[in-house]
């Protein structure tokens, strides 16, 4: 993989993140807490699984797509 695709993968696994994201936010509207459960732990694991499937492994070839890098050296996005 190069970095121009590792950058559009990471780029959509953080909207995907946002949009789960929202879901769970949507989800605790539901009445029924039995629900709001099943749905919060489906989101949980899809979170995890886009994090251990398609974020590490870019991160571990490419340390400067790291969302989470304060060093401007390694994140130029963040300076």
């Amino acid at each position: 993989m190069n970095i121009d695709e590792a950058k559009n993968i990471m780029k959509c696994a953080q909207e995907l993140g946002e949009f789960l994201s929202e879901i769970g936010d949507i989800a605790s509207a539901i009445p029924d807490p039995e629900l709001e459960k099943r749905i919060r732990q489906e989101i949980g694991v899809a979170m995890i699984k886009v994090f251990r499937d398609f974020m590490h492994p870019i991160m571990m070839q490419f340390p400067e797509l790291d969302p989470d890098v304060e060093d401007p050296r390694l994140n130029p996005s963040r300076s």
